[in-house]
């Protein structure tokens, strides 16, 4: 057991470094802070944040809630990790949304 928790140390640390060296290349391309045009190519962008939320963690909040659950702290460990170009709030925003609006579609699928 020693032995085998040694292992997923070593794997836990060979992937936390691995994220050090590549996280600031995840979302290379320039974002808008406001949702609107970037400056370098004035055309509509959305925000790093909600294209992990829209792309990522719904799919997988629809899934199960162990899969939401594992999707939301992907979220906050983009903030631990420090990534750039990554705004925790704005993602929580994202999330509170979606948790707001989930009880009102339930509702209509009911119905």
């Amino acid at each position: 057991m020693l032995k085998e928790l040694k292992h997923q140390e070593e794997h836990v640390r060979k992937v936390t470094q691995r994220i050090d060296e590549q996280k600031a290349n995840w979302f290379k391309t320039p974002v808008s802070t406001d949702g609107g045009a970037t400056a370098q190519t004035n055309s509509p962008r959305v925000s790093a944040e909600m294209a992990v939320f829209h792309h990522c963690l719904l799919p997988r909040c629809l899934l199960s809630a162990g899969d939401a659950i594992f999707a939301a702290k992907f979220g906050m460990a983009m903030h631990k990790w420090k990534v750039p170009q990554w705004s925790t709030l704005r993602y929580l925003q994202g999330v509170r949304f979606f948790v707001c609006l989930t009880p009102k579609m339930n509702k209509t699928l009911i119905k």
